[in-house]
């Protein structure tokens, strides 16, 4: 045999045997390699969703604090509410005339300040 056609014979054999071999390495390779790379996929999905996750939770206890301090102030406006309306509800049961008493002439003079129709004190008899 003339030594080029060893030498070809043996080039040739490696490149086959180094693609087979490539071809049975690869494989496993790329499977290992997506497998860490959809870990990692996942491992920044559950990242991102704790994350989300705190966010939310700490926007549920700021909202609940307000929520809290709202409901604090609407029981202090409600109970001056029902204070002002057991005022006046005396004040019309009592013996001074409507046009000297105190409590009847603010209630007035607050009506019109704001301008409410439904408000207007009517006299008594």
């Amino acid at each position: 045999m003339d030594w080029n056609a060893i030498i070809v014979a043996a080039l040739s054999g490696g490149i086959f045997s180094g693609g087979l071999l490539a071809l049975f390495t690869v494989r496993p390779q790329r499977k290992k390699v997506i497998a860490e790379v959809r870990g990692l996929d996942v491992k920044s999905l559950q990242d991102a969703q704790q994350v989300l996750k705190d966010a939310y939770d700490e926007t549920i206890k700021q909202l609940d604090k307000r929520v809290d301090a709202l409901q604090d102030e609407m029981r202090v406006i409600r109970k001056k509410l029902d204070e002002k309306v057991i005022a006046i509800r005396q004040a019309y049961n009592c013996n001074i005339p409507s046009d000297q008493c105190p409590v009847l002439k603010k209630q007035k003079q607050m009506a019109g300040e704001i301008g409410c129709g439904d408000c207007d004190i009517k006299e008594r008899k």
